[in-house]
């Protein structure tokens, strides 16, 4: 790794072998890196979802289409910086689309008509060793045609704390399901790990609440 001075003044990004970047001693260049492509059952779930729904987009008629802009313009997303994005419509058709897929709903040709659902009230997380979990919330039951998604960062040391883009799916319930939710992780806990779970609501459109967040402290097994 070498460092520089841009006559340019601050180079970011990629050129052919060579990456440019910063820190805090300043500009520095080096050699690019060739990204892995591991295909994790989840990687390849979304892989297919959004091959669907690249396909399902060509078949959208042009009202849609015009109506999926204009749904994109009056709902700006926000990013981890909380800059606002404004997404295109076929941008949105597989942002909110894809969510419903993940969820084992059908997607939908034609945007939301109404507003999205309201952030949780409360949020509580019990794990315990060596994979069960308890997740309360309020306001219970979901409405009619909400399901709740929940993310989870992996298990980690009393000094990590993830954030939300760090996390993955672990679950999503049932249509008007009522607290708790209740299941089994698919890795091996142990006591004292300290997870951050993440919980929105997501309406029959796709579209999806704020997110609450919630520390746990995974609990002994009996």
């Amino acid at each position: 790794m070498a460092k520089f001075m841009g006559a340019l003044g601050q180079i970011l990004g990629s050129v052919g072998g060579a990456t440019f970047s910063h820190n805090r001693g300043g500009s520095y260049v080096k050699r690019r890196a060739t990204p892995t492509n591991p295909n994790t059952l989840a990687q390849t779930d979304i892989r297919g979802i959004l091959a669907t729904l690249s396909s399902g987009w060509s078949s959208v008629d042009e009202m849609d289409r015009l109506a999926w802009n204009n749904w994109a313009a009056a709902n700006p997303s926000t990013d981890s910086l909380g800059n606002e994005i404004n997404w295109s419509g076929h941008q949105a058709y597989i942002g909110l689309n894809s969510r419903l897929l993940r969820a084992g709903s059908a997607a939908l040709p034609q945007p939301p008509i109404t507003s999205g659902p309201a952030a949780l009230l409360t949020l509580a997380a019990t794990f315990t060793e060596p994979s069960d979990y308890s997740i309360a919330y309020t306001a219970t039951p979901l409405a009619a045609g909400h399901r709740l998604l929940i993310w989870w960062t992996r298990p980690g040391s009393p000094g990590q704390n993830p954030n939300f883009n760090q996390a993955r799916l672990l679950t999503v319930t049932a249509a008007a399901a009522a607290s708790p939710a209740v299941g089994f992780t698919n890795e091996t806990l142990t006591a004292n790990q300290e997870l951050n779970i993440f919980a929105q609501i997501m309406d029959a459109s796709g579209q999806v609440s704020p997110v609450l967040k919630a520390r746990a402290i995974v609990e002994a097994g009996e």
